[in-house]
């Protein structure tokens, strides 16, 4: 498995996994115009990175978008992840968990402060994995859903 940065050149990789992610939560927008001129923008700005795992037959069957801002609570740079989603063929062999661990990896070299995230807790397999990791959950007092932090300057991945 190969993890790297996505370039505008896997713009139709994503698109692909983008539209199967939002296909497997049952949604019917946005649509793949949208979603595309989304993926243009993001990748063109400053404060997004897309980052995609390749398989053994050299396909992306993965990607994991990071964002970033500045938040005066942390006194520096936050990175959230935004999304993950591996391919249902390239599922259950560790795909995501390196492909999170990568994302916090560069996160931490940008000298990111806090890394946070928001999934469904519904999903056991994916809140088993981040807790693996080291994210904490905390309830938010204005949002209403369990939000993981990860401590960069105290934990080793």
């Amino acid at each position: 498995m190969k993890m790297r940065k996505a370039t505008i050149d896997d713009l139709e990789s994503i698109l692909t996994l983008v539209m199967g992610f939002r296909n497997y939560l049952n949604l019917k927008s946005p649509s793949e115009s949208e979603f595309r001129n989304g993926l243009k923008k993001l990748m063109s700005g400053n404060d997004a990175e897309f980052f995609v795992v390749s398989n053994n037959r050299n396909v992306i069957c993965g990607y994991i978008l990071l964002r970033y801002r500045f938040s005066m609570w942390a006194s520096g740079l936050e990175a959230r992840i935004e999304d993950l989603f591996v391919s249902p063929s390239d599922r259950q062999k560790g795909t995501g968990k390196e492909l999170v661990k990568y994302a916090i990896q560069k996160a931490t070299e940008k000298v990111c402060v806090t890394i946070c995230l928001d999934t469904n807790e519904n999903n056991p397999v994916t809140m088993n994995m981040y807790t693996q990791l080291g994210f904490k959950a905390h309830k938010e007092r204005w949002i209403m859903a369990d939000r993981f932090f990860l401590d960069v300057q105290q934990t080793e991945v």
